[in-house]
């Protein structure tokens, strides 16, 4: 026998109205922390998953008030706050209303980049349960051109190729556009992906080179960065032997680069480490220098600093001001307000020592990375890594796909709970996978390189 639902009392409307709102906050504020660990490099990017969880409580929670839900949602179309144009777009999706989207989007500044995002990463976490809802959406309302590229591409939606291609061709939209080609194996992109590796932007090149090496094509790409010296990550993440003699070449003739240190990390060989150490010295590039050392050999060199806390001089008193143009300093020293922080040593000394002692352990011509020969459990390591930038965490990811052919979508701005999902269909394959590598040798699309 059926039962009629008792209809809501206007006390109880009212008290699950006042629920859904403490939902929607909630929500809100789990959203934005976790974003803050996701995008902090001091902290432990897995630490989200425990806001992440109580995010989807709340979520859940509000996906099962019905109408009453959508009704708590309504007058925050207009909200300033990303977190909750997250919130709402999730529960749109969910209850399969389009209109409420539509309306965050007609109230949505095209500048504001947080808004933009927010709403990206909410139609990306659900289009793997509402895919169609997700095309549906992104069709009928006049979203954002680089809004559109980004879902399609991060969520891998194959059939947005008609949304896609009626959007213009400016550097912001077409470089997730380019993503998107990348990561959809679709070989009827290749010649747009060829045509935008001479584009005048560098991010559209970049994009363009990665979306190439995905598909399998790295002689085009390989040719085109060393006849124009750019993208140099490209020769990083799918270059050979040679890569790394081009590289050092470039570096002996002219000034070394930021992407040319970074590019010598991901090949892996320790011919590169005299290159790498000198790059210690400029101050712009101390940072990644030492970063793509310590990737090679896995040495642990720390060194402990003071940072000393920036001066304002906006801030300071007349008589203040005074003394630190008169002295050059506010405080005596030793007593300077800062920081004791504990980093990856960007002393040049401290290096060539530790490889004099341990050169023995290295030969030239392997492909090393945490200071053992390559393979793909060394890239599994990468990405788990809570100390890694997130950078060189995600270059580990393409080189699984780029390298050795095997793509589990991943991304280091993507929430923790689906990157901890990633590195473990990884782990699995690789406890097979591994065999059929031989650990420092140079693979490019699943192949041994020649």
């Amino acid at each position: 026998m059926s039962m009629t639902p008792t209809p809501l009392t206007q006390e109880r409307k009212k008290f699950t109205m006042a629920l859904c709102a403490e939902h929607l906050d909630e929500a809100a504020f789990l959203y934005a922390l976790s974003q803050n660990i996701l995008t902090k490099p001091s902290v432990p990017w897995s630490n989200a998953q425990q806001f992440e969880d109580r995010l989807g409580a709340h979520l859940n929670a509000l996906s099962m008030e019905g109408e009453l839900a959508i009704d708590a949602c309504q007058p925050r179309t207009d909200s300033s706050d990303p977190g909750d144009f997250y919130v709402l777009a999730r529960i749109a999706c969910r209850k399969n209303q389009p209109g409420l989207i539509g309306k965050m989007l007609d109230n949505l500044a095209l500048d504001n980049e947080k808004k933009i995002m927010a709403l990206g990463n909410a139609l990306i976490d659900e289009a793997p349960c509402h895919p169609e809802r997700v095309l549906d959406i992104l069709a009928t309302h006049a979203a954002p051109p680089r809004l559109v590229a980004r879902v399609a591409g991060d969520a891998r939606l194959k059939h947005a190729w008609p949304l896609i291609a009626l959007q213009n061709n400016s550097p912001d939209t077409l470089a997730p556009v380019l993503r998107w080609a990348g990561r959809i194996y679709n070989t009827d992109t290749v010649p747009l992906l060829l045509q935008s590796l001479d584009h005048d932007d560098g991010d559209v090149q970049a994009e363009a080179a990665l979306g190439l090496l995905r598909l399998g094509n790295n002689q085009d790409v390989i040719n085109h960065c060393r006849s124009q010296n750019k993208p140099m990550l490209a020769l990083g993440l799918g270059g050979g032997k040679s890569a790394v003699s081009f590289l050092m070449g470039l570096a002996e003739s002219g000034p070394i680069t930021r992407d040319m240190l970074i590019a010598l990390g991901l090949l892996g060989d320790v011919s590169a480490i005299p290159i790498l150490i000198d790059g210690l010295g400029p101050e712009d590039l101390s940072e990644s220098a030492a970063q793509v050392l310590e990737l090679i050999t896995g040495a642990g060199i720390k060194e402990t600093i003071f940072i000393p806390e920036e001066i304002d001089k906006k801030e300071l008193f007349r008589d203040e001001l005074e003394k630190l143009e008169r002295e050059g300093r506010l405080f005596p020293p030793g007593e300077e307000p800062g920081v004791i922080v504990t980093r990856i040593s960007k002393n040049p000394e401290s290096w060539r020592g530790w490889m004099d002692d341990n050169s023995r352990r290295f030969v030239a011509g392997i492909r090393y990375r945490n200071g053992r020969p390559c393979s793909p459990e060394c890239l599994i390591k990468n990405m788990q890594s809570e100390t890694l930038p997130g950078l060189l965490r995600q270059f580990a990811h393409e080189e699984m796909v780029i390298r050795y052919k095997k793509d589990f979508p991943f991304g280091t701005d993507r929430p923790a709970s689906f990157q901890k999902q990633a590195i473990q269909k990884y782990e699995a394959w690789a406890k097979t996978a591994d065999k059929s590598y031989q650990p420092g040798q140079w693979y490019f699309s699943g192949l041994l390189m020649a």
